[in-house]
């Protein structure tokens, strides 16, 4: 801030203000309420007393890249507003910069009120006067205002690096504020506090299309970057048609494998007890008859495993003496006591299935190997083997009951990342 010297004194009368640095006129625009005005000869912030005007403060470097002018009518809400005053803020952050801009919009019966700009995205303001008892900063934590509930996103400081424009409140460039920022989306508040004055701010987030449809045509509204911290999620309109999609297919496979179940007529075809002694060396089965053709069949096999292991190869033999098929299963089952008490690993059972094309007689050809322990010796338990034949094949539903269910709850999944994307920022900077 400078001081002003006697001889710089400048009378402010109703019809002009000159500059208290420069002496320039300024003409620019300003109403009742108006308290500080920058000139646009020299950049310097001027404080409007009732009969003098007096330099508070300079605008440093290069005037920053704001998106809207000066005057720039902007529609809001049903109300014309007019861009009254301009101001740029930075926040460091180890040591990176991140700019926001503020725009003073008024209208001569609504007042104010304050558009901000970051990262390509807007909101709009305007002071309350509510009570806010913020006792912990970390992202995520609730915060009550009024009677509604806040999540706070986050808190910092942030310095203003320049202002032009007409103002209804005296703003000094390097003056710190504090914020807190607290959200609902599409929904805001930010507690503020420059100096000894602190404000509380709600907002909410103003969409694309209303931006668009509020500025003059031949302004360029910046490219969005990321999702903003009070950005509602809006699923496209393709993402809600897949989820219904997905609805009318997940409900649709979901009955077809329940119908599959309960009208299942699967019968015993085969049935047998095969020792230690037969399997390791080969064991041909007994002939069992398969009654139709393109026959969907499981075989289902149990033993007596205790700490111990079994591993079986099968061969499906027809009536020439030809093995058609060849498939393996395996069983496993651990137990024991630890200081956590009793535990088991694994099963005594598997299952297989295999299809039969042609109706006829067939035969299995088995031949298995265990083990016990770690690496120990096998314990030759038996294995008892039956096939059923008219049997269900309930995994054939997964795959078309999981891709269905992904479609029916894309939307979920997409606010889903929308959310992650949200709170990654801060989120990463409290585990630091």
């Amino acid at each position: 801030a400078e001081q002003r010297s006697d001889h710089d004194a400048v009378a402010r009368t109703a019809e002009a203000i000159r500059c208290a640095s420069c002496g320039k006129p300024y003409e620019g625009r300003r109403v009742e309420t108006t308290e500080m005005v920058v000139c646009d000869s020299c950049g310097a912030a001027l404080q409007l007393d009732e009969a003098e005007t007096r330099v508070v403060g300079r605008n440093p470097g290069r005037k920053p890249h704001f998106t809207f002018e000066v005057g720039t009518p902007i529609t809001l809400e049903k109300t014309a507003y007019e861009v009254m005053g301009r101001l740029y803020y930075v926040e460091v952050e180890e040591g990176i910069h991140y700019p926001s801009y503020e725009y003073a919009l008024y209208h001569p019966e609504k007042g104010y009120l304050w558009l901000s700009e970051e990262d390509g995205h807007f909101t709009v303001s305007h002071p309350v006067h509510l009570r806010v008892n913020i006792e912990n900063f970390v992202p995520k934590s609730k915060v009550r205002v009024g009677r509604e509930k806040f999540s706070v996103f986050e808190d910092g400081f942030a310095t203003l690096q320049w202002v032009d424009g007409a103002l209804p409140w005296t703003a000094i460039v390097g003056e710190k504020t504090k914020y807190v920022h607290m959200i609902k989306p599409p929904v805001y508040v930010d507690r503020e506090i420059t100096g000894k004055e602190m404000e509380l701010f709600r907002g909410r987030y103003v969409d694309r299309d209303e931006m668009l449809s509020a500025i003059p045509a031949g302004v360029r509204l910046p490219a969005a970057r990321g999702v903003y911290s009070c950005q509602p999620y809006v699923a496209s309109g393709w993402i809600r048609g897949l989820g219904k999609i997905g609805a009318v297919f997940l409900v649709l496979n979901l009955v077809l494998l329940m119908y599959s179940l309960v009208s299942e007529r699967a019968s015993v075809v085969f049935r047998e007890k095969i020792s230690a002694s037969q399997y390791t060396k080969e064991h041909m089965s007994k002939p069992f008859e398969v009654p139709h053709d393109g026959s969907i069949l499981r075989l289902l096999g149990k033993a007596p495993l205790s700490n111990s292991w079994m591993g079986l190869d099968f061969g499906l033999v027809d009536a020439q003496d030809q093995v058609i098929k060849e498939f393996w299963n395996e069983a496993s089952f651990y137990h024991g006591r630890d200081s956590e008490g009793y535990w088991t690993e694994g099963s005594r059972s598997f299952s297989s299935y295999f299809k039969v094309d042609r109706a006829g007689t067939y035969r299995l050809l088995v031949h298995a190997a265990g083990g016990s322990g770690y690496r120990g010796p096998p314990k030759k338990e038996p294995v008892e083997l039956t096939v059923k034949t008219g049997a269900t094949i309930s995994y054939y539903f997964t795959l078309p009951i999981i891709l269905s269910a992904l479609l029916a709850f894309i939307e979920l999944i997409f606010r889903g990342i929308f959310e992650t994307r949200r709170w990654a920022p801060v989120m990463e900077e409290d585990d630091d």
